[in-house]
């Protein structure tokens, strides 16, 4: 069986890495026939392959799913009802556009209508096409049928939050399925490291945090940043704190200058801070997460980590993506921090910080929650990704 993977390009997000290494570590085990084609360049599929285990994964462009060679031209030929499949694409048996906010407007309608241009070309009669773990919606109504129509197509959507499934029910949409993040499973080389509670605070700083504000006012989030680092290494002074920007590249250019630059505001804390440079791999970042006490997680994904290594995480949040998983799933509201609530950085600062001695004061109760509510979760995410690959 020929899998197709779209929207896995980028395994610098290790996010969105995260999910695809295991949809195809996972999915081998169900159907060991798959074979893999990955839209991305060998760079990327690389780092895939080493990290799922899995050698059979063929990188593909775009330009190699289409029969007229341009992107371009294949966009304005679909919009004329013209067929663009190429051979190659038309032997894809399922086609996977993993998650997550592409089919929102969080990163601009002209993504947005990429996106649905994109697999709504793609789309065959002869393939089995699905959406996996998305946020979907809320559109504005010059968009929102040509969404709609565009997902009616689809064979099936897999959906990451109550919102988007709720909005999608109201729609009339019936090819759509509850899901959890696929990340929230072991992967393929994580080992068998058992969660400890370290002296070890893993911070994960974000470049776009600060835009979710009412005020987006990056200097002062920079300041907060320092002020959570100092506050955390003044309580304890065993404690040590290891930076990484867990994007570290994308289309916002990734968090590498956060990160340096919150490594550069605690010089005076000499050794008990290090900076990770360079790109890793999640599997990587997991050990860091196993011997963390906490995580400071100003991006999604390394609190997913945290809730698959049973490490708790004080989670910065702008959207239900965080609510759905963090809030009502896990019922962690006391450790997330909703960036939209915010014009004022003292109150913030006040409320981060009542979430850190949370945190610090219940490390061992949430811990255990966070394992009792993985026994529900993770079967889940199994049982999606056996559907998947049969």
């Amino acid at each position: 069986m020929n899998v197709l993977i779209l929207n896995a390009a980028n395994t610098y997000n290790y996010g969105s890495m995260m999910m695809a290494e295991n949809l195809i570590y996972y999915s081998k085990k169900y159907n060991d026939s798959i074979k893999f084609y990955v839209m991305a360049d060998a760079l990327h599929t690389d780092r895939l392959r080493n990290a799922s285990t899995i050698d059979d994964i063929t990188p593909v462009s775009l330009e190699q799913l289409l029969w007229c060679g341009s992107v371009r031209a294949a966009m304005y030929l679909s919009r004329m009802g013209i067929p663009v499949a190429s051979a190659l694409m038309r032997s894809m048996d399922r086609v996977y556009f993993l998650g997550g906010d592409d089919f929102t407007e969080i990163y601009g309608r002209a993504q947005l209508e990429f996106c649905l241009q994109l697999v709504s070309m793609l789309k065959s009669k002869r393939n089995y096409f699905a959406l996996v773990g998305q946020t979907v919606g809320p559109f504005g109504k010059d968009i929102e049928q040509k969404a709609l129509s565009v997902f009616r197509r689809m064979d099936m959507i897999s959906l990451r939050d109550p919102e988007s499934m709720e909005y999608m029910k109201n729609a009339g949409m019936r090819n759509i399925e509850s899901v959890t993040d696929l990340a929230l499973l072991p992967l393929a080389k994580e080992g068998s490291q058992e969660s400890v509670s370290g002296n070890t605070v893993l911070f994960c700083p974000s470049q776009i945090m600060h835009s979710y504000a009412k005020v987006a006012d990056q200097d002062s989030f920079k300041l907060l940043n320092e002020k959570i680092c100092r506050y955390i290494l003044q309580a304890r002074p065993d404690f040590r704190i290891v930076v990484l920007a867990h994007v570290y590249d994308d289309r916002t250019r990734g968090d590498v200058a956060m990160a340096e630059d919150l490594y550069g505001r605690l010089a005076d804390f000499g050794s008990r801070v290090e900076l990770i440079r360079g790109p890793v791999y999640p599997y990587e970042v997991r050990q860091i997460i196993k011997g963390s006490a906490f995580i400071v997680a100003e991006r999604m994904h390394p609190a997913i980590s945290g809730l698959e290594c049973v490490t708790p995480s004080l989670v910065f949040s702008y959207g239900r993506k965080y609510e759905g998983i963090f809030e009502k799933l896990y019922a962690l509201d006391k450790t997330v921090i909703d960036m939209r609530k915010y014009d004022d950085y003292e109150l913030l600062w006040q409320d981060v910080r009542a979430a850190l001695d949370y945190i610090m004061v219940h490390e061992r109760q949430l811990r255990e929650h966070i394992a009792q509510v993985n026994a529900q979760t993770q079967p889940q995410a199994l049982k999606h990704i056996e559907q998947l690959a049969r």
